[in-house]
């Protein structure tokens, strides 16, 4: 029995969703601190899904392009990773990296529902229908990634993932800041090794005292001993 139109529409707004989805998770994974563990479950979610409804695809007789079109979300956070792994050795690649994960990946997004809407005008199926549901889809998340950006959104939630962790933080300021904090606490103990050194050779004449000398024990020792044998006799008296 082919797919009907019904419900291939549906999961063309579905499909959707999921690119949207894939985007923001790759936006927000560029800020967290150790990204692997996260990239690792979401690719395999984004792998269950088309995997998941293949077999109903190949017993409907659905369309091989709309069969791997399911595929995108899984391909942007392969991409992703790919540009994430080669930008260690090629500097270059991690601007490329920046400009794909813009506005929560808006370019990969679009890139996914361009052919998703090829798609739909390809097949003539309900087309007009499919196109307003793309397009109720992509522009507030284009609106979402871009205000996302200006207020960093996406590096507030990496925040909020890293936090239970303790892991390190997002952005390079902190990391900036720790190791001048590490540099600062090297210079102190050097010059405080330095300053040791510098009294050890050229010991000052009197140390000044903190406090009472030894005539204040001479003092407190009776003192507190008379006080004490006076406490003992008054609770052998109570007794």
């Amino acid at each position: 029995m082919p797919l009907k139109h019904q419900t291939e529409t549906t999961l063309v707004a579905v499909l959707g969703v999921a690119m949207a989805f894939a985007g923001i998770v790759v936006a927000v994974l560029s800020f967290v601190s150790s990204p692997w563990l996260l990239w690792i479950a979401a690719f395999f979610m984004s792998l269950a899904y088309p995997l998941i409804l293949y077999p109903h695809f190949r017993d409907r007789r659905a369309d091989y392009e709309f069969r791997l079109l399911h595929f995108a979300p899984a391909i942007f956070l392969l991409v992703w990773m790919a540009l994430t792994v080669l930008s260690s050795f090629v500097p270059a690649l991690f601007w490329l990296r920046a400009a794909l994960t813009v506005a929560g990946a808006l370019p990969l997004v679009v890139i996914g529902f361009a052919l998703l809407a090829w798609f739909c005008l390809n097949v003539l199926r309900q087309w007009p229908r499919r196109l307003a549901m793309l397009g109720a889809i992509i522009v507030p998340f284009a609106l979402l990634g871009i205000f996302g950006d200006l207020f960093e959104w996406n590096r507030q939630i990496a925040a909020v993932i890293d936090a239970p962790t303790g892991s390190g933080s997002v952005s390079s300021g902190p990391i900036a800041a720790a190791s001048a904090r590490s540099g600062i606490a090297i210079m102190s103990r050097g010059m405080s090794s330095s300053s040791r050194g510098a009294i050890a050779q050229n010991p000052p004449p009197h140390l000044p005292q903190a406090g009472g000398g030894i005539e204040f024990f001479a003092l407190f020792v009776p003192a507190a001993t008379s006080a004490a044998v006076h406490l003992r006799a008054m609770r052998r008296n109570r007794a």
